[in-house]
Order: C-alpha cells, then structure tokens, then sequence
C-alpha cells in the first residue's frame, strides 16, 4: 500500500472521524507514516504534540495561548508518556494504534485538566 492509500486508510478509521468530530480538538499537522510519528493540535485551546519515537511515546500540552508547538516541552501543563516496544517500533506504529492511543493521551489530559490551577480551567466550547 503506498503513502496516499495510507493516508485514505487512515481517515477512514472511526478513531479517526471521532477525533475530527470533537469540537475542542484542532489537528494542525500528523506524519503517521515517518518517524517520528506525530501530531501537533490544540486541545481546548491548549497547543499540544503527540510523538512517538524510537522505544516511547509522549503527549505534551504546553501554557494556553502559546503558538509555538515546539517549545510545549519545555512549557508544560501536561506530560504523559510511556514505554512502547523495543527501538524503532515507536516511530514507525500502526496508524489505528497511533490514533487510539493519541486519543487515550487525550482523554487523561481531559480527566486531570479539572484539578489544574483556575489560570488554565479553559472552558470548552
């Protein structure tokens, strides 16, 4: 299967039409097909990068407002990461699995969201 059916596979899974449908997540870019596996979005008005490389896989939710994706790993509010498999299968992951589990990453930041400081109770809409 080349990269453009790949890619139509992937739109076409469920995670992926929910994660599209959820009205407080914005997917700015994802590279399912390369290492390392990714997707910048922002997630109730916070920037955040799911990345999954090498033996691990992290999600990173960096100060609302801030617009520089890459910089969310120094300027957190939310880390969750976990061990994956032997190198290099992080960054090279199913499609369905990289979205369940950036879906699953979603969620946790959902969940814990509620005990953050009132600065970053962001409401959604």
């Amino acid at each position: 299967m080349d990269q453009p059916e790949q890619m139509k596979t992937l739109y076409e899974t469920a995670v992926y039409r929910r994660l599209a449908a959820d009205p407080g997540l914005t997917i700015e870019s994802m590279t399912p097909l390369s290492c390392p596996v990714m997707m910048e979005m922002t997630l109730d008005g916070f920037p955040a990068i799911f990345r999954s490389r090498h033996t691990w896989w992290g999600m990173y939710v960096g100060t609302p407002g801030s617009d520089d994706a890459w910089n969310i790993q120094d300027i957190q509010v939310f880390r969750l990461e976990a061990y994956y498999d032997e190198s290099p299968a992080a960054g090279y992951m199913p499609l369905e699995t990289f979205l369940l589990i950036a879906e699953e990453a979603i969620a946790a930041f959902r969940k814990v969201r509620v005990l953050m400081p009132s600065d970053f109770q962001m409401k959604r809409d």
